[in-house]
């Protein structure tokens, strides 16, 4: 299912930071899809905004972005896994409950190990936030 704050949280990051010409629709659809597959896991609204920014650094948020040692999708993911948004929080997650950071998922060999790697996974900025559901019906003022 779903998650429409979730998509919304990510599609937001993934505009912000990609800037596509609204012309150009098949990048727009593509960054859709993208928030769409991180709103399709269970992702807190912190994974979904780690997952977004992982997507931007890794691959420039591009689905069929392909890389030297073989990573596929926006996530980079390693053969033989897929590249998909739930293999990539579930290396997230693994990662932040053994190091507390992004090292193993960067392809660190321990944790702590290089931290400006790191830091550079997730250096982009939010973006506006979006509307939070209970906001939904709210109106806003002129």
């Amino acid at each position: 299912m779903l998650n429409i704050h979730v998509w919304k949280l990510a599609l937001a990051i993934l505009l912000f930071n990609r800037h596509p010409d609204p012309r150009r629709v098949y990048r727009l659809a593509e960054l859709s899809r993208i928030a769409a597959s991180i709103a399709r896991t269970d992702a807190s609204d912190e994974e979904a905004r780690t997952l977004a920014k992982v997507a931007i650094h890794e691959s420039g948020a591009r689905e069929d972005a392909t890389g030297p040692l073989g990573e596929k999708g926006p996530f980079q993911i390693m053969p033989p896994g897929k590249p998909t948004a739930e293999v990539a929080l579930a290396r997230v997650r693994w990662s932040m409950e053994a190091c507390s950071d992004l090292s193993l998922y960067a392809g660190c060999r321990r944790c702590g190990a290089c931290p400006a790697l790191v830091a550079a996974l997730t250096a982009y900025p939010d973006g506006p936030e979006p509307r939070s559901p209970a906001q939904e019906g709210v109106a806003r003022n002129p």
